[in-house]
C-alpha cells in the first residue's frame, strides 16, 4: 500500500494550489496495477521547450 505523510500531502496540494499563467496546472495523479505513482500535468498546447 501507498501513504503519504502530512509533510507529502502539504507539498502535493501546494503544487495543486500553484496558479499562474506561465505554469502549466497539476491536475492530481494515480496509480497503476504496479503501485507507480502517476503525476498529471494538464496538456500544454501553447509555445515550446525548445531554445
Amino acid at each position: 500500500a501507498i501513504s503519504f505523510d502530512k509533510e507529502d500531502l502539504k507539498c502535493l496540494s501546494q503544487i495543486k494550489e500553484a496558479l499562474h499563467d506561465n505554469l502549466n496546472p497539476f491536475l492530481g495523479m494515480a496509480f497503476n496495477e504496479k503501485n507507480e505513482i502517476l503525476l498529471v500535468w494538464k496538456f500544454c498546447s501553447r509555445g515550446t521547450l525548445q531554445v
